[in-house]
């Protein structure tokens, strides 16, 4: 039973992950780590590694150096069903949290979780001996300092609890239940140009994850994202804001972090290597701070996942609610609607 259910859970992420499709999910675990939270950023296709003091609640997930930049504190949230047209009990949570230390930094914070609704619990036999709740959880603390003014540097630390059978299989060890915890390090140049910043994050960096035993451990998702973000647009009243993306799996069976950086970089000819590169880009436009319009496009060669997305952004006061959509007619389970609520205080 045991390894039928992380089949089907790692079939449903294959579904409801873009990024996870392009991000070697045949050798990865908990791919829940891969996707991209908050509806704002949704809408600009999954991109916002560059944001910067623009980054909000969900700085700690692209890039824990934008939080060296963020004034204030704020806070925001995002519930996502999975599949409503099916099921219930399949969703995404995603809280995330910031707060500014001044010159001291900014410190960050959020929490993931991902439920994959009941699992039939069966014996050797095929007989029902009841259900079981199948989840994902992690949970991550950030910190960004300037290195000098317009430089800054983070680091995130998550732990990593996987509950997906609260039993083992009958010939094996172990049973559904799995630790771990990684490190994120991001790096963010701002106004390299005017209103052009620059930003490098290395993702879920850490151990295997093992259900069973250390031999039949799965590799930790780790991705190298790197991107743009360009305010092209700065007036009273108005503000337009262009970003880009670049998302590499570096997951590798079975190797050490050193190795499946390089090898996750160079193991194939080059040209297949750059096919893998998955590209989110977007735009944003903001008037006076009340409406924002946005629209992006996500692309994945391999995956075969290429789509537009669309969102709106209101504000009223400290708060913010933002709204996207991502349309892939040919690839139903591709596509869906995210709300989100921020507070900015």
């Amino acid at each position: 039973m045991r390894k039928r259910t992380i089949l089907a859970v790692t079939a449903v992420m294959l579904m409801l992950s873009p990024a996870a499709l392009a991000a070697q999910v045949s050798t990865a675990g908990v791919i829940f780590l891969t996707i991209e939270p908050g509806a704002r950023n949704a809408g600009i296709g999954g991109a916002g590694v560059a944001l910067g003091a623009d980054a909000g609640a969900t700085a700690s997930f692209y890039n824990p150096a934008a939080l060296a930049f963020l004034p204030g504190s704020s806070i925001a949230g995002t519930h996502n069903k999975a599949l409503p047209e099916l099921t219930d009990d399949m969703y995404y949570d995603f809280l995330g949290a910031t707060h500014s230390l001044g010159n001291a930094g900014g410190l960050g914070a959020n929490i993931t979780y991902y439920s994959y609704g009941s699992q039939k619990h069966t014996d050797g036999a095929g007989n029902e001996l009841g259900d079981i709740d199948s989840f994902d959880l992690a949970i991550t603390t950030s910190y960004g300092v300037r290195l000098r003014p317009r430089l800054a540097v983070g680091g995130s630390f998550k732990i990593i609890y996987s509950r997906l059978s609260t039993v083992g299989a009958e010939a094996e060890r172990g049973d559904g239940i799995a630790y771990s915890f990684a490190i994120d390090a991001g790096i963010l140049f701002t106004d390299i140009f005017p209103g052009l910043n620059l930003g490098i994050a290395l993702q879920n960096v850490g151990p295997d994850i093992a259900y069973i035993d250390r031999d039949q451990a799965d590799p930790l998702p780790q991705n190298l994202r790197i991107g743009t973000a360009w305010r092209a647009v700065d007036i009273p009243g108005h503000r337009l804001t262009l970003v880009y993306d670049m998302y590499k799996s570096l997951a590798q069976r079975k190797k050490s972090f050193f190795v499946s950086l390089i090898a996750g970089l160079t193991d194939e000819r080059a040209r297949q290597e750059l096919k893998q590169i998955v590209h989110m880009m977007g735009a944003e436009y903001t008037f006076s701070d009340l409406l924002s319009l946005r629209a992006g496009y996500f692309i994945d060669q391999v995956g075969k996942v290429i789509f537009p997305t669309f969102g709106i952004g209101l504000g009223w006061g400290s708060y913010r609610f933002d709204l996207s959509h991502a349309y892939s007619p040919d690839k139903p389970f591709s596509q869906g609607t995210r709300f989100s609520v921020s507070l900015i205080f």
